[in-house]
């Protein structure tokens, strides 16, 4: 189960309404769940310290397993098939994103660098010659630019792919449980 929503309401009135909706929805409690995963950034602050902390709350308070994962890796998770490299960018202000890049190899999400924050002209020049997918809400921000230094080789994921989904994230949450990654 999956509620998105982008407008500007606080995390701190809606997001437990949520969980317990989402828990009634599909008949479910806290306790029937082995594992609790969130945004690790990058993202709004007041966003990720309130997701973290409630987070953290129920995963404590009830003895789970904790996943956190970055909102980059799941923007790039979502592009699943693409064939080159997937970069995801969000809006680090003064032209500056963050960003990481990642590949998808016989069916296996890689993470190919380590997370960053740099300006968008140092990232273009490294991605020169590179078939590459953007995504992330820097994309619409940067896209002309992008075209002027990639020409053909970019590439821009749906306008769905702007922000990081819950159901990318979980996905990879669980795929690192399995793992024994928490």
């Amino acid at each position: 189960s999956e509620i998105f929503l982008d407008y500007k309401l606080q995390h701190s009135t809606i997001l437990f309404p949520m969980i317990e909706s989402i828990l009634k929805l599909l008949e479910i409690t806290i306790d029937d769940i082995d594992a609790v995963a969130v945004s690790g950034g990058p993202g709004s602050f007041t966003g990720l310290r309130i997701g973290l902390a409630a987070a953290k709350g129920i995963a404590q308070g009830k003895n789970k397993k904790f996943i956190a994962v970055s909102s980059l890796d799941a923007m790039a998770f979502a592009q699943v098939g693409f064939d080159g490299i997937i970069c995801p960018i969000m809006n680090a202000l003064r032209d500056n994103v963050y960003t990481c890049l990642y590949s998808w190899n016989d069916g296996k999400f890689e993470r190919l660098c380590e997370y960053e924050a740099l300006h968008i002209n140092d990232l273009l020049e490294r991605l020169k010659g590179n078939k590459v997918m953007f995504c992330g809400d820097a994309m619409l921000l940067h896209k002309n630019k992008i075209i002027e230094e990639l020409k053909d080789n970019a590439y821009f994921a749906s306008k769905t792919s702007l922000m990081p989904k819950a159901s990318a994230l979980g996905e990879i949450a669980l795929l690192r449980l399995k793992e024994g990654k928490t």
